[in-house]
């Protein structure tokens, strides 16, 4: 995570400064799951069926994991995960034939998505107690690791408020309270993260898709309340260098369709998000509708220490989006949000266990677009942060007054600037593409000053004498005739400062066509060099 620039001692407004232009980058990752292919999604049927040992399922589960992670590496993913390849399912993996558990009971938590069909969470049975994972998430990264030593691996793994929806809520176990229950639980969790940054995970990603379902099973959030409560007596356990490497994911659901799109993002979800004791944030954004909503709630919660991703591509939407439109997307985030703090990610995970919503080929052609939109909307950001370097202030980005999206509209996103440099207040008169400069064009004979004008810049105008080679300057008080941009009222080149008298003089030579204006550095005065006595 980038930190955020320093503090100026002078002023109370945060300054960028070069080396925070050098270091910056807005960092972008995966959430998850990938497609499988047909013949691992056959294989896993057969294993089922037991028509091939595991020995033989785990071979082809490697070969999938592979072909995953060398795609992720082709588009140009710094940060990979093993697209979920081994998993079977989601939520309930780490107790995936355990016997502490009842599979298909008519009394396990049920999750009703929006296309009508539904996922059903095992029940605790109370027998072969105290609670115990049977596998833990660093056994696939082991696996990863072995492959491809030298990746960042991301780690998703199920939070423990998810987790704790298996514990039956019309039942109480006489000999295991639900208290110590919860207790065991956050136990496994801890041990779960623990070892898969020993395994080597590059950080780990607590997926909590049931913080919005909570507020569609109770609005008055009390439930959800409590699964930020429980998340946070597991946060504590960890150092504030370890907290940096954990991240939570939020989302309406990504399987198939939504279970909670429907529940209100900003009204508790996204303030109680924020009171969890973490640095990473991904939180589902592209599928939403009100966008500026949203991320003026973000606004007001983050705290400065927090970094977002932002879902920037829509899982559910086969239409691939394009790196322009996660560019712009982007960019709409960076006027709400300080730079420093944003990521990019896709809105959750890829359904790992069916391929019928779009190909894997889809799916890595979204994943490498996400990457290049965000490399775009970096590059503009760091065009604009390179115009004022010292003298700019960041709340710049953030306002909406101030920044719009009109900055990066020009051709290989060149915006119109001038060169502008501290205590030297320099103008170089050269015209360049997409750079509106102002160029004094003179005739040999005729001496007219014809400036050369790209959109929106303000004309130097000089009025020529027919057949005299005499160039004539208007100069108004307090006029800037050639103006450069102005960044925050504080970048402001003027020629010939004198009792704010911005004067542009000629240095005109007869028959030849250069205009030049000389400054001198701290005194903006500007002298005229004119031959054959035509001095103006």
């Amino acid at each position: 995570m980038i930190s955020p620039p320093p503090s100026s001692s002078t002023t109370s407004n945060t300054i960028i400064s070069l080396s925070f232009l050098s270091n910056f980058s807005i960092p972008t990752e995966p959430i998850g799951s990938i497609p499988r292919p047909k013949y691992l999604i056959e294989a896993i049927k057969d294993y089922n069926e037991k028509r091939i040992s595991y020995e033989e399922y785990l071979k082809i589960c490697d070969k999938s994991l592979k072909e995953t992670v060398e795609s992720f590496l082709e588009v140009g993913s710094t940060v990979i995960t093993d697209g979920e390849q081994y998993k079977p399912n989601f939520i309930t993996y780490p107790i995936f034939g355990s016997n502490q558990v009842e599979e298909n009971s008519n009394v396990g938590f049920i999750i009703n998505f929006q296309d009508g069909h539904v996922r059903q969470l095992p029940v605790l049975t109370g027998k072969k107690l105290p609670f115990r994972y049977k596998q833990y998430a660093s056994e696939y990264i082991s696996r990863v690791k072995e492959m491809f030593p030298n990746v960042r691996i991301k780690q998703p793994i199920i939070s423990v408020s998810a987790m704790s929806l298996i514990y039956p809520s019309n039942q109480q176990f006489e000999k295991y309270s639900k208290p110590e229950f919860l207790k065991d639980m956050l136990n496994e969790v801890e041990k779960e993260i623990r070892l898969s940054l020993l395994a080597g995970a590059d950080s780990v990603q607590i997926d909590a898709t049931e913080a919005r379902l909570s507020l569609k099973i109770d609005p008055s959030g009390s439930l959800l309340k409590k699964f930020i409560d429980l998340n946070n007596q597991l946060l504590i356990r960890f150092s504030d260098e370890e907290i940096q490497k954990i991240g939570i994911h939020s989302c309406p659901g990504g399987d198939r369709s939504f279970h909670s799109a429907d529940v209100d993002y900003c009204r508790l979800l996204i303030p109680s998000l924020f009171k969890l004791r973490l640095s990473r944030f991904y939180l589902e954004f592209a599928a939403e509708k009100d966008k500026p909503k949203i991320l003026e709630c973000i606004a007001k919660n983050i705290r400065p220490n927090q970094i977002v991703f932002f879902g920037v591509i829509n899982v559910l939407d086969p239409r691939v989006e394009s790196p322009e439109e996660v560019r712009d997307l982007v960019l709409q985030i960076a006027k709400y949000i300080p730079i420093y703090q944003i990521g990019s990610c896709c809105d959750c995970g890829y359904q790992p266990f069916t391929s019928e919503l779009f190909s894997r080929d889809v799916v890595f052609q979204k994943i490498k677009n996400r990457i290049l939109g965000t490399k775009m909307a970096e590059d503009v950001l760091k065009q604009v942060l390179s115009i004022g370097v010292n003298n700019i202030n960041i709340n710049f980005y953030n306002n909406n007054n101030n920044y719009n999206n009109n900055n990066y509209n020009n051709n290989n996103y060149n915006n119109n600037n001038n060169n502008n440099n501290n205590n030297n207040n320099s103008n170089n008169n050269n015209n360049n593409n997409n750079n509106n400069n102002n160029n004094n064009n003179n005739n040999k004979n005729n001496n007219n000053n014809n400036n050369n004008n790209n959109n929106n810049n303000n004309n130097n105008n000089n009025n020529n004498n027919n057949n005299n080679n005499n160039n004539n300057n208007n100069n108004n008080n307090n006029n800037n005739n050639n103006n450069n941009n102005n960044n925050n009222n504080n970048n402001n080149n003027n020629n010939n400062n004198n009792n704010n008298n911005n004067n542009n003089n000629n240095n005109n030579n007869n028959n030849n066509n250069n205009n030049n204006n000389n400054n001198n550095n701290n005194n903006n005065n500007n002298n005229n060099n004119n031959n054959n006595n035509n001095i103006y």
